[in-house]
């Protein structure tokens, strides 16, 4: 029998909406810094609606997503998934294709005791159905009904749990791709500025200097750094 259609945990929201708040601003800093550069600090309304448009975007996706979200799982034992209010889509997932499923508590999760579940088949390394905010009990139900993806004989094969600590985070972070992008980011907004207005350019680089220029490359870069450590400990703290 058909189980009944259920969504996901109200307190998930947040949840939902922070990794797409972070990757709305990883991909719009440059433009950030660019007004930043040509206005100063006087940010009109248009500014500020092009700024604050691509992190509302994602914000409003998420939400919608989270809250519309259905799913189930039906007679034949398929996970079945439903999205959508004007347009609604249904997508079904047989368990023969299932490879693997797994829990994962980041640390927004933890916080909320929720787990995510993500659904991997042969169709890419990416999963092919995240559930974002379960509860732990209903996530672990959905997984052992849905098999786990893996064969008989392997679940009696003991293994370790391996752990990325503190330090493993760290170091992910600081070797993003977060250096090469404020470098190319920085080069552009310096020659956006030069084409805006050559001779205020030139003077600005004489008033500042050699030192200041050093000091504002350096700055650019530890807040690259700095922000690729925050968005790899919130993304995978706790992951085992």
């Amino acid at each position: 029998m058909a189980s009944e259609w259920r969504g996901l945990h109200p307190a998930g929201l947040g949840v939902a909406v922070l990794p797409r708040v972070l990757g709305a601003l990883s991909a719009s800093w440059p433009l950030w810094l660019a007004l930043w550069f040509s206005n100063g600090l006087r940010f009109g309304l248009p500014e500020l609606a092009l700024l604050l448009a691509p992190i509302a975007v994602a914000s409003a996706a998420a939400v919608v997503e989270h809250l519309t979200l259905r799913w189930r799982l039906d007679d034949a034992g398929r996970l079945e998934l439903r999205t959508g209010w004007w347009t609604r889509t249904t997508r079904t997932l047989a368990a023969d294709r299932i490879q693997h499923v797994q829990l994962v508590q980041r640390l927004p999760h933890r916080l909320f005791g929720l787990v995510a579940v993500e659904v991997q088949t042969a169709s890419g390394e990416e999963p092919e159905v995240q559930l974002s905010a379960l509860l732990r009990a209903d996530g672990e139900a959905l997984a052992a009904a849905l098999g786990g993806g893996a064969p008989a004989a392997a679940s009696s094969v003991p293994g370790a749990w391996l752990t990325l600590s503190t330090a493993d985070l760290v170091r992910y972070g600081a070797t993003s791709t977060g250096w090469s992008a404020a470098a190319v980011g920085g080069f552009a907004l310096l020659e956006v500025a030069q084409q805006r207005d050559p001779v205020g350019f030139a003077a600005a680089l004489e008033r500042l200097g050699v030192p200041a220029l050093v000091a504002l490359a350096v700055a650019l870069l530890t807040g690259a750094w700095l922000f690729g450590i925050g968005t790899a400990l919130v993304r995978y703290w706790g992951i085992r």
